[in-house]
């Protein structure tokens, strides 16, 4: 690789991920300084100080009433040296008001230990980019860069200044080895801005990770690609390409006993695949083993499906088609050399599929069944033979079985468990049989002593976790590395960063959650974002029961007033009620002076349909198709008949029902309000009642779009009630 290639492939981008907007503006802070001695206190980390509770009351004191800067920083000055540090405050819990306890990487920093120091209360801006030179050259063989700067800087980071040396640890494995160790790494923070000195909680930061010169570049990728063992290790590409209705790619290579080969193919997560991967071992003899879960380098130790099978070793599963299934790029498989010299092919296929399936080839050596057209039942003239159970003719059943027991053997339990009544599936020349073995510990079958060693020295030898866990055969890796083991590679629900998963917190907030949320989870599940409804700050673990919450409240909420008249969308006054129950609009034309026993206000509403029904109200915006000849399909209906719709359009009002039942289909002389109740019928096929819809469009200024995406965040839905 040539050197452009090498700066290209070293000098990366990494942005932080994202937390809550940049706040641009500054909270300044209170005047307050003093001189304490300086302790190392080994519980903390980073950043991080704690002082005596005097001082937060001089602090409170000192602000006033003007807010404090979030965090509460302060400067460290050590009295006689030009050395300055900033540190955030944990807790005011010091023994002693006069000391401030610091980390070990703090007070290393500026060179202080028990010394007096003066420390003044200062407010920081907010960091908006900053760029890291990386002092390792292995640095490139980080799993996941962007993740671990990120997860270390939020943990043990409250302010970030240039000249920081930023020591971080993570597992590192060799190129040619199944295990990983862990390595501290060390970067520099070569560059800040918006000043020298920023602060780096709740807020988003432009990351550049660019190494300090062009060698340590070339040394960098080199260790990435190469390592310091390279035989037979490098990380190789299979390409798939089309062939008919599959795409198959293919490879071949040579691995040595208990060392490692790897491939990595292209996946393609959008939608479910089949996948089946063929090992054939042309000299020697090796074993397969397959990672679906972004571990790249799939090993007897970490793997997700395996198949170690002597000669032949064949994996077919399915990959695709899921959320987590879209964040991994590639799939990787690992060739692993069981004897010296191993000469081997790589046949990839992939495959649309048609049906979910399972990961199948975890198991060892078996003996594949073939199936028979033969019949259960007995066929005439036949009988069965007493060594292999075939059935033969009479005739010929004495020298069928004199040759048969001469010959063959039959293994019992292979009959036993066998559905097949093909006698092949149980019969073996007498030469083959002493080769044919199961195992005791297993369902696994083989016709060879060789294989059986193999499955014995691998499928039950006790596999050491680097976690701790010990006594995991071959079997058990795949389900404790995917769900269990503590060193797995997630991806965190929060951050969406492939990260390690650590241990299941055992906080009593998340275990009642019921989330089954890992310790990086539960961590990085802490940080708070606005909610857009209350503004309230809510951690992001909680989103979605805050979420269930104020759904909760929208489906209790009271149904707004609207007019029982269905061509109007004006809401009735409660501080002036009439006997109608109609807004003030629609009652205006019925309303007399006196009438006890509503007589009058019967007697006109029954003539204003009677009207209707008859000769229309005449009004181009009229849209009462039922009960207004203007709109209404036939047009005028004749006198005798309106009458009687008129009759019981009136037993419908609130003269006979109540308020509440009472329903009233009278033209309204506003063009936007009957309008506006047309646009909001045709809104209750979302599912929400009519008076919502007409709220939605009183918000929304009559535009159906907004009036929608209004209904869908704040009005209850119909579907929803129980």
């Amino acid at each position: 690789m040539d050197l452009s290639d090498s700066e290209s492939e070293a000098e990366q981008v990494s942005p932080v991920a994202k937390t809550l907007p940049v706040k641009k503006h500054v909270v300044k802070a209170p005047h307050w300084r003093r001189e304490l001695r300086v302790e190392v206190d080994t519980n903390l980390n980073g950043d991080r100080i704690v002082m005596h509770q005097s001082v937060l009351q001089e602090i409170l004191s000192a602000a006033g009433t003007e807010p404090l800067p979030n965090p509460l920083s302060f400067k460290i000055a050590p009295l006689g040296t030009s050395a300055i540090a900033f540190g955030a405050v944990k807790e005011f819990t010091a023994s002693s008001e006069d000391i401030v306890q610091v980390s070990q990487t703090l007070a290393e920093r500026i060179l202080a230990t028990e010394a007096l120091a003066t420390i003044t209360c200062v407010s920081l801006p907010k960091c908006e980019y900053l760029k890291i030179a990386p002092l390792d050259p292995e640095y490139l063989q980080i799993p996941d860069l962007r993740a671990l700067l990120e997860s270390h800087l939020r943990q043990n980071f409250s302010c970030i200044s240039e000249g920081d040396v930023l020591i971080v640890s993570s597992p590192l494995k060799k190129l040619n080895l199944s295990k990983s160790t862990a390595k501290d790494f060390r970067f520099l923070v070569s560059e800040s801005r918006p000043e020298k000195s920023c602060s780096c909680i709740d807020v988003d930061i432009n990351l550049d990770v660019v190494p300090l010169d062009v060698g340590l570049a070339e040394d960098a990728v080199r260790q990435k690609f190469f390592g310091s063992l390279a035989e037979n290790s490098a990380m190789k590409d299979v390409f798939l390409v089309p062939e008919g209705n599959l795409l198959r790619g293919s490879t071949s290579g040579a691995v040595s006993a208990a060392a490692y080969t790897y491939y990595r193919i292209q996946a393609e997560g959008n939608k479910p695949w089949n996948y089946t991967a063929i090992l054939t071992s042309d000299a020697g003899d090796c074993d397969l083993f397959v990672s679906v879960s972004g571990n790249e380098k799939p090993s007897l130790e970490e793997h997700d499906y395996y198949n170690i099978d002597e000669r032949e070793s064949r994996i077919s599963f399915s990959f695709g088609g899921t959320d987590a299934a879209m964040d991994v790029p590639h799939l990787y498989i690992g060739v692993r050399g069981y004897t010296p010299d191993a000469h081997f092919k790589l046949a990839i296929t992939r495959s649309a599929a048609s049906t979910a399936s399972s990961g199948s080839g975890s198991g060892s050596v078996s003996v594949l069944e073939t199936s028979s057209s033969e019949s259960d039942a007995p066929l005439p003239d036949h009988s069965t033979c007493s060594n292999c159970f075939q059935q033969v003719p009479q005739r010929t059943l004495p020298m069928h079985e004199a040759f048969c027991f001469r010959n063959n053997a039959v293994c019992t339990r292979c009959r036993t468990a066998s559905t097949s009544t093909n006698p092949l599936a149980y019969v073996f020349k007498k030469s083959e049989f002493a080769s044919h073995w199961h195992c005791d510990a297993c369902a696994t079958v083989g016709n060879s002593m060789s294989s059986k060693e193999k499955h014995e020295a691998l499928a039950h030898k006790a596999i050491p976790c680097e976690c701790g866990v010990e006594g995991l055969e071959l079997q058990g890796v795949a389900e404790h590395y995917g769900s269990q083991c503590p060193e797995r590679l997630i991806v965190c629900r929060y951050c969406h960063l492939r990260v390690r998963a650590g241990k299941k917190s055992l906080a009593a907030k998340d275990l009642m959650s019921g989330l089954g949320l890992s310790e990086h989870e539960s961590v990085c599940g802490s940080r708070t974002i606005e909610c857009i409804k209350c503004k309230a700050n809510v951690q992001l673990k909680d989103v979605q029961v805050h979420a269930k919450f104020h759904e909760v409240q929208k489906q209790n909420q009271k149904l707004p007033p609207l007019c029982p008249n269905s061509q109007c969308s004006n809401a009735p006054n409660a501080q002036y009620p009439n006997m109608l129950s109609l807004c003030q609009p629609c009652f205006s034309p019925y309303w007399f002076p006196s009438d006890p026993q509503n007589t009058k206000v019967a007697t006109k509403l029954l003539g204003a349909y009677h009207q209707q029904l008859t000769t229309g109200c005449g009004r181009p915006h009229c849209t009462n198709r039922l009960y207004c000849a203007t709109v209404k399909e036939g047009g005028n209906m004749n006198p005798n008949d309106a009458a009687v719709v008129a009759l019981e359009a009136l037993r419908q009002s609130a003269l006979f029902k109540s308020g509440s039942l009472s329903t009233y289909h009278l033209c309204v002389p506003d063009a936007k309000n009957a309008k506006r109740r047309e646009m909001a019928d045709s809104l209750q096929g979302m599912g929400f009642h009519v008076s919502w819809c007409v709220k939605a469009l009183a918000e929304s200024d009559d535009d159906a779009g907004k009036a929608t995406t209004w209904l869908l965040q704040n009005a209850p839905s119909l579907t929803n009630k129980t």
